[in-house]
């Protein structure tokens, strides 16, 4: 991803299109979500002890439901999509990055 696909998506963010098309996938692969966030609970094998992070959470499609298997989670996206995340879903364990990645440096 280049730095103007970044703001493209960022764009995208505040449109009123559905979440799955917000967060980069197509409208008929909505049925695959439930399944897809399935799959990545089994392979990463969380713990309530764990911290998770999410370098491009979009919209929370999946920082969300991940974010109740850990201690704290963390993720970094787009300004525009960051506000739509927290206008859509509000936890004090979840920590929010308006940032973009490229020049994301860990503190």
């Amino acid at each position: 991803m280049n730095q103007d696909t970044f703001q493209k998506y960022g764009c995208l963010a505040v449109s009123d299109l559905s979440y799955i098309v917000k967060s980069g996938r197509y409208r008929a692969q909505s049925s695959a979500e439930p399944v897809l966030i399935r799959d990545i609970i089994e392979k990463l094998q969380l713990s309530p002890t764990d911290s998770f992070l999410e370098i491009g959470c979009g919209v929370g499609n999946l920082l969300i439901p991940l974010s109740f298997m850990v201690s704290s989670a963390m993720g970094i996206d787009h300004p525009n999509v960051v506000l739509q995340l927290k206008e859509r879903f509000s936890d004090s364990k979840i920590k929010l990055e308006p940032i973009d990645f490229f020049d994301f440096s860990p503190k």
